[in-house]
């Protein structure tokens, strides 16, 4: 894994990692906090950091179905926001590679995950 892989910036690294140490205290204020964090992400950090992503919408889970709502919902609105192009009368490639991105993680995790409930959405 290269210093800029978690979604192109040694920066943003460093942030995902603090975000992991905050997922893994299982305190409901701090995983709410988190959300509003994650809310503004680039949108592809939930399939670069699928795994940090699955592990903490299960620790959320565990904590509450607030929780777990909270942050699905940010995830939720960061993979789906930012610029789009494309030809008219076909999809965007920012939709397809979404797509493919989501199939892809379908076929690694559980399908009692809270994270397949989100990607079948």
């Amino acid at each position: 894994m290269s210093e800029h892989s978690c979604c192109g910036a040694t920066e943003f690294c460093a942030f995902a990692a603090d975000l992991r140490e905050w997922s893994k205290s299982g305190d409901e204020d701090k995983l709410k906090a988190l959300a509003l964090l994650l809310a503004d992400v680039p949108n592809n950090f939930v399939f670069e950091q699928r795994a940090f992503v699955v592990d903490l919408l299960e620790r959320a889970q565990a904590v509450s179905q607030s929780c777990l709502d909270t942050l699905t919902s940010a995830l939720w609105g960061s993979a789906t926001s930012g610029m789009r192009h494309g030809s008219p009368g076909k999809p965007f490639p920012e939709h397809e590679m979404r797509r493919n991105s989501a199939q892809d993680t379908l076929q690694i995790i559980s399908s009692n995950s809270p994270a397949w409930r989100s990607m079948t959405a």
